[in-house]
């Protein structure tokens, strides 16, 4: 094992990519105790879209956007999803309020929670001339019966304004867990103060947030949430133990 602190950045995240390391020790300035702490951190009194704090889960993603929108002025208005399910052989086994609490892959969540000012991410590819693509940074501006407007915070449109409908997603079996297709017409935006460390692949941050409460799960997780910043200033922590695991399947890269 080797401590990433004694190492140039650049030439640790080589290491960490490979594999060349086993485990990870950030240094002790990085290290948050607790959730308020690490959106303190990282947020202070602004939500740049160039700030962000990545985790493992859905579930911690959720937690931890709740409690950065707690933090914002003005009342949050709810918008439920309508959820049609598809070859559901006994419905009554599934009761609408647990299919509703689960958060599932690749879909914005039952109940979306606005906040005018607060930052989302789409997760469709809406128009790619617009500038409305999967990863989009977006800031809410209002909230209508039926539509959304926001300002676009990232990519070659960045400044402009939209306005956003509800999108179908077709969410499969792989994706809830369940038996069954779920065909849900939402919003195509999730909350962005926190996502999972697979929706930051691609972004260049100035400030990350590492929530890591158990070892990562799968290949290269934590290579992709230390590499989105130039250095360990830039970076602040939240795990449990001493050190990080990572885990490379070294068989990919060969």
């Amino acid at each position: 094992m080797i401590n990433g602190s004694l190492l140039s950045y650049s030439s640790f995240l080589e290491d960490l990519g490979n594999g060349r390391l086993d485990k990870v020790v950030p240094p002790a300035v990085c290290r948050c105790n607790s959730y308020d702490e690490i959106i303190e951190k990282v947020y202070g009194d602004h939500s740049s879209s160039h700030n962000l704090i990545l985790a493992l889960t859905l579930d911690t993603c959720a937690d931890i956007n709740r409690m950065c929108f707690a933090k914002l002025p003005g009342e949050i208005i709810e918008k439920p999803a309508a959820d049609q399910y598809v070859d559901c052989s006994d419905r009554d086994a599934f009761p609408p309020d647990y299919v509703q609490s689960l958060a599932m892959h690749g879909a914005p969540p039952w109940m979306l929670q606005f906040r005018p000012g607060a930052k989302y991410m789409c997760i469709r590819n809406l128009d790619p001339v617009r500038g409305l693509i999967n990863g989009t940074m977006l800031k809410l501006l209002s909230v209508g019966r039926n539509l959304i407007q926001v300002q676009i915070l990232s990519g070659k449109s960045a400044g402009s304004c939209d306005t956003l409908t509800r999108c179908v997603f077709t969410i499969t079996p792989e994706a809830s867990g369940l038996p069954f297709t779920i065909l849900r017409s939402q919003f195509p935006i999730i909350p962005a103060y926190c996502l999972s460390v697979h929706k930051a692949q691609g972004q260049t941050l100035q400030k990350v947030g590492v929530v890591f409460e158990s070892d990562p799960f799968t290949h290269g997780q934590l290579y992709v949430a230390l590499s989105r910043v130039g250095g360990w200033d830039q970076v602040h922590t939240y795990f449990q133990g001493e050190d990080i695991l990572n885990v490379v399947l070294r068989h990919l890269l060969s």
